[in-house]
């Protein structure tokens, strides 16, 4: 965990610059290949687009699609900047690295990066899964606590 937080704090501090989305990209890479010599996938330790609960949970969500990007988001509002950052998996070409940082109104970045890796998907032959789904979010466990609090009623004398 300390290595995927690490990588990612190092990837934020990358300059949104086609050298910073360079070494991010090699920061990327070299994280993929650490996790996989450790016996690990990287969606053990990141969520898949339209699959996972998070802030790629309504992003990816064509059936096709689900579960054939695996990455991490980052938003800063205030200086309309958004970040994608991830593999997409696809038939042709297997896993794809791709780094996406766009300084626009957030709403607007986060479709166009949704649609330039959608359409990288496609043009290497269509998605890939990682993991295979039913449908939507039902293979998904769900944990669902809640909490009563008595209600204590005063009588007034």
């Amino acid at each position: 965990m300390t290595i995927l937080v690490t990588l990612w704090l190092r990837l934020l501090a990358v300059k949104s610059e086609a050298q910073g989305q360079s070494k991010a990209l090699k920061l990327l890479r070299r994280f993929y290949e650490s996790v996989n010599r450790n016996g690990k996938k990287l969606d053990d330790l990141l969520p898949a687009a339209g699959v996972d609960e998070g802030t790629l949970d309504e992003r990816f969500t064509e059936e096709a699609l689900r579960g054939s990007v695996v990455a991490k988001t980052g938003t800063l509002m205030r200086q309309r900047a958004s970040a994608l950052v991830g593999v997409a998996y696809t038939k042709e070409k297997g896993p794809i690295f791709f780094v996406l940082l766009d300084k626009d109104e957030v709403t607007h970045a986060r479709r166009h990066q949704d649609q330039l890796v959608t359409d990288m998907i496609y043009q290497y032959g269509g998605p890939s899964p990682i993991r295979n789904f039913i449908s939507g979010f039902e293979t998904q466990p769900k944990i669902i606590v809640t909490h009563s609090i008595p209600v204590v009623e005063r009588s007034r004398e």
